[in-house]
């Protein structure tokens, strides 16, 4: 698998959102988070939308033609509810004629600290011999995304997969790696570990509570 694309590597302003983003001074304002997630999800697509495949036309200009370059095939972008509508609205920015998947994706944990991923829901179009987009704002243990990936390619094999997050940790990146060795990451940040309770260290708290609210 060819190593995570990580963008605050690349770019300092991706390092001023990350910023907002984690600080808890920031958190108190849920449409601030929102639009930062979808400003990583517009970064992350265009940095990812050069792997994609495209062929030369014609453009028809008021004074004359130029040839161009247009996308072959449109991306499924399938995203993990809830947290991941606003980093796909970014995506969408880039790709607006991209169909969505949506998956409703829960943690359960078992009486021996184990993690378990149960699908709730899922809506998807034919992924079949077409680009998948993963996306999920935080790649933790990378169960989810891995469980999201297996149930829609019960239904179709795309021809190519990508995943996209936010904030991934180290352990995370490895457990995609080893289950979709396929698959290019494009991550915003990368942080070194996981708590006991499976959650990002440092992190920045539950994406999902501080885009909508907490949840019972």
């Amino acid at each position: 698998m060819a190593e995570p694309v990580i963008l605050s590597q690349q770019h300092a302003w991706v390092q001023h959102v990350l910023y907002e983003m984690r600080d808890v001074s920031v958190h108190v304002n849920r449409l601030i988070f929102r639009q930062n997630l979808r400003k990583l999800g517009w970064a992350l697509g265009l940095a990812l939308s050069s792997k994609l495949t495209y062929h030369p036309v014609s453009a028809n200009t008021p004074l004359g033609q130029k040839i161009c370059q247009r996308m072959v095939v449109q991306p499924v972008l399938a995203m993990v509810l809830r947290a991941g509508l606003p980093l796909a609205e970014g995506l969408l920015d880039i790709f607006p004629d991209a169909d969505v998947s949506f998956t409703g994706a829960m943690r359960k944990e078992d009486g021996e600290d184990e993690l378990n991923i149960e699908l709730s829901y899922q809506a998807a179009p034919s992924i079949e011999k077409r680009p998948l987009i993963l996306i999920d704002p935080m790649l933790a243990t990378g169960s989810t995304i891995v469980e999201v990936a297996s149930a829609l390619m019960n239904q179709g094999r795309p021809s190519e997969i990508f995943v996209v997050s936010a904030l991934a940790s180290a352990a995370g990146i490895r457990f995609v790696s080893e289950r979709l060795p396929q698959a290019l990451l494009y991550l915003a940040d990368v942080d070194p570990e996981l708590n006991d309770k499976k959650y990002i260290v440092p992190g920045l708290g539950d994406a999902g509570d501080l885009c909508f609210g907490l949840k019972r």
